[in-house]
């Protein structure tokens, strides 16, 4: 692929989905973590931690209105991902 080029799926993106697998323990100390540093901090927006075959985000959203401020967690298991590495 080109570095400029976006990515085709799924020939250009890298499968997770045979990697070790994660504990929902393991999953759950994740979140908890990644909502508290959140919480506590200003400076950042999400936080990301991946290995295996789950990712977890765990973002602050801001949107319109006074309900609109919330934390969204997304847990993706075998998933798969790609990268520009040029993007501008």
């Amino acid at each position: 692929m080109d570095r400029n080029q976006t990515p085709v799926y799924p020939g250009d993106f890298f499968d997770y989905s045979k990697g070790v697998p994660i504990e929902d323990e393991e999953v759950n100390e994740w979140i908890q973590e990644a909502v508290a540093e959140l919480r506590e901090r200003d400076d950042i927006r999400s936080i990301t931690k991946a290995t295996g075959n789950t990712r977890v985000e765990v973002r602050k959203v801001h949107e319109g209105g006074v309900d609109g401020h919330y934390i969204k967690v997304l847990v993706c298991r075998g998933y798969q991902l790609a990268y520009i590495t040029h993007w501008r």
